[in-house]
């Protein structure tokens, strides 16, 4: 959705990702783990996401490539309905 932040993720596609492919557009080469599966339904489709975590040091975007933008808090970001899901999947 326009004027909203996102998450790092790959782009959609009709066909799942596997996760070794998936990997190449993490914004970290670190271990990820896997914390499940959201469901957000549109109006004329649904789209299902595989949810990974990473927990970031104190120096929010230490190491991550500039091509990825800026990271802020979750609690300073302007974020969309699936977006909030997939934060909300691990708490």
């Amino acid at each position: 959705m326009g004027g909203t932040d996102e998450l790092p993720g790959t782009p959609w596609t009709d066909e799942p990702w596997s996760p070794s492919d998936a990997f190449h557009y993490a914004p970290l080469d670190r271990k990820w783990e896997y914390c499940g599966q959201i469901r957000h339904i549109f109006s004329h489709f649904t789209l299902y996401l595989d949810v990974y975590k990473h927990y970031l040091s104190a120096q929010v975007g230490n190491g991550i490539d500039p091509s990825f933008g800026s990271f802020r808090s979750s609690e300073k970001a302007a974020l969309s309905g699936v977006m909030m899901k997939c934060l909300q999947i691990n708490r």
